[in-house]
């Protein structure tokens, strides 16, 4: 898919829908345990699934930075002197 300004935002809120779909189970933990199972136990759910949900959260966050990077860019292709030439990514 490409990016643009017209399907940009709706495609942000679509991916945030998504991961807001993402509910793990609750847990009966101590918080020692229930941190180390973020980071050791595997997910079954949501957008990147047999991943600890320490490391979903990795992704998901580096997802953010790419798709608000590229709606900045979008919304103000100038920087400093340099115009990018870019409609889409």
């Amino acid at each position: 898919m490409k990016l643009n300004k017209r399907n940009i935002n709706e495609f942000i809120n679509k991916y945030l829908k998504s991961v807001n779909s993402m509910k793990p189970s609750e847990t009966q933990y101590d918080v020692l345990r229930y941190l180390c199972s973020l980071k050791k136990d595997k997910v079954k759910f949501g957008l990147y699934k047999n991943v600890s949900i320490f490391e979903a959260s990795n992704r998901i966050f580096s997802d953010m930075i790419m798709l608000l990077g590229v709606r900045m860019l979008l919304d103000n292709s100038k920087i400093e002197d340099v115009t990018l030439p870019f409609k889409e990514y």
